[in-house]
């Protein structure tokens, strides 16, 4: 049965069916129109062409699964392309799966690179690390070709252009020759570059603090905890009298490595571990140590959404929060990159 083909004097009952996908429909009336949908759908993908090479939708279909080293096997109920295998669906349904396959695909490769896919596993733990790839909010040119080649190793640092097959005898660090000239040591480790470290880490601090400014409670901002005779200063502290809670956060922006953000939230735990003891005699029976991290190239730990939720930062603010924190660290990174190496090719 077809739009073309209907017969008016059809019998139609309460609950006839479609013969194409057999939904049942209680009225004439919306029978009839969701087979005319059925017949101008068909006759779009029997029609269609693409506008550029003149191809019909299924050359390309057939172009498309020859590059992928797939197969489609219209004789069974389910749609296996490469290691995805699915039932047929809504064609927005199939194409997000197929998608989604061919990404984790190529994730796993990246990620099973030698040097390349070191942070390859930070990067890709949350989607907010990569939001700018496609909008390029918060973002400069400058700071969008910066990320990209930094989060594949690019940028020319010795170690990489003696890797790429210079002849260099000594690749230490132009600025300090203290160590090797890498890239995670440019953005986090070399003396002479840790004011602009610090002022990176600051923006993220900042941002932080601001965020929480409706968490009630005594702010204590890069200062000693009072009665703390060790002389550290956590970047927040937050005393609630009336509920008499206490929260510490630290920001730390480690590089961005395999095992680099967990190692980071265990080195803030026993650094800060001893004022669990210190605010638990002042009468605080509720004390927690926490990590914020954000990584140099813009990634975001998932472990922060925690702490987002401790301090009550609204989940409609938070997605904003999340994209700004991680584009203020690719600006502070490409920042230290410019004034490390105005010009790095020589």
């Amino acid at each position: 049965m077809s739009a073309n083909t209907w017969d008016r004097s059809y019998p139609f009952k309460q609950g006839d069916k479609c013969p194409l996908c057999s939904v049942a429909f209680f009225k004439e009336k919306s029978l009839r129109s969701h087979v005319i949908a059925h017949d101008k759908q068909n006759a779009l993908i029997e029609r269609w062409t693409c506008s550029v090479c003149q191809r019909s939708i299924w050359s390309l279909v057939r172009t498309a699964l020859k590059r992928c080293n797939a197969s489609i096997d219209l004789t069974r109920d389910s749609l296996t392309c490469a290691s995805l295998e699915t039932k047929w669906g809504k064609r927005d349904t199939i194409c997000r799966q197929l998608r989604n396959s061919v990404q984790q695909r190529y994730l796993s490769s990246w990620k099973a690179a030698t040097d390349q896919g070191r942070s390859a596993t930070c990067v890709s733990a949350h989607t907010s690390s990569n939001h700018w790839i496609r909008s390029g909010k918060y973002t400069s040119f400058g700071e969008y070709h910066f990320a990209l080649k930094a989060g594949l190793n690019l940028l020319p640092t010795l170690t990489v252009r003696r890797r790429a097959g210079e002849r260099l005898r000594d690749v230490s660090c132009r600025n300090c020759r203290e160590e090797q000239e890498t890239l995670a040591h440019v953005l986090n480790h070399c003396p002479p570059k840790m004011g602009l470290l610090r002022m990176r880490r600051n923006k993220i601090l900042s941002r932080l603090s601001n965020a929480i400014l409706v968490w009630k409670g005594r702010q204590f901002k890069e200062q000693c905890v009072p009665g703390d005779t060790s002389r550290l200063k956590p970047d927040l502290v937050i005393l609630n009298e009336t509920s008499r809670e206490a929260y510490v956060v630290d920001v730390t922006m480690p590089f961005e490595d395999t095992d680099s953000f967990r190692e980071a939230w265990a080195s803030k735990e026993r650094k800060y571990g001893h004022l669990k003891a210190l605010l638990s005699s002042q009468g605080f029976h509720k004390m927690e140590v926490d990590a914020f991290i954000v990584g140099p190239l813009g990634s975001w730990d998932p472990e922060n959404e925690p702490v987002l939720r401790k301090l009550s930062i609204g989940r409609n603010y938070a997605r904003l929060f999340r994209q700004l924190c991680c584009s203020e660290a690719i600006k502070g990174s490409f920042h230290i990159w410019k004034n490390t190496f105005p010009n790095p090719d020589n």
